[in-house]
């Protein structure tokens, strides 16, 4: 059986994983599953069978559900993967954060994740609708704020000078 060159690339990453300041271990290669919510319950379980032990989803890619089918459908114990998702930009706001995440848990299937990230710098008005406009036509901000009863936390999609004045 001849190895293709991801194959060869994730024989590579075996075992590499980056240590972070939680003292966690997370896989140094991974799967991100952002396009196509009807490709990634399969992509995760092939990934799986293939090797890869970190998965990357988020609350707005619209794939937590399939994730966690191939998830579960994949074998591997839930202890042996890493999984990161991310909180969006309408449930920044420290009561809407825990709702937010146990959204993602229900539709993942699993009781935690490995890594929750804030997706973007910027703070949507609350509410279920993902990309709220407001009467300008633009998107409807509500306030900064961040959720900091956490064992870790982290963020995505950020630059050093959005987050100079955060204590994270």
């Amino acid at each position: 059986m001849s190895q293709t060159s991801e194959t060869r690339n994730l024989l590579f990453y075996k075992g590499k994983s980056v240590l972070l300041n939680t003292g966690q271990r997370m896989p140094a290669a991974g799967l991100g599953t952002f396009q196509d919510p009807d490709e990634q319950e399969q992509s995760g379980y092939i990934a799986l069978q293939c090797g890869y032990r970190h998965i990357d989803t988020a609350r707005n890619y619209g794939t937590e559900k399939q994730v966690g089918n191939g998830i579960g459908r994949s074998g591997v114990p839930r202890d042996q993967i890493f999984l990161t998702t991310k909180l969006w930009c309408n449930a920044h706001q420290p009561d809407d954060v825990e709702p937010a995440l146990n959204e993602s848990l229900r539709d993942l299937g699993t009781e935690y994740v490995d890594l929750y990230l804030m997706h973007y710098t910027c703070s949507f008005k609350r509410g279920s609708s993902l990309l709220p406009f407001g009467p300008d036509g633009g998107f409807a901000h509500g306030a900064d704020a961040f959720y900091r009863d956490m064992e870790g936390n982290g963020l995505a999609s950020y630059y050093r000078k959005n987050t100079s004045d955060w204590r994270v």
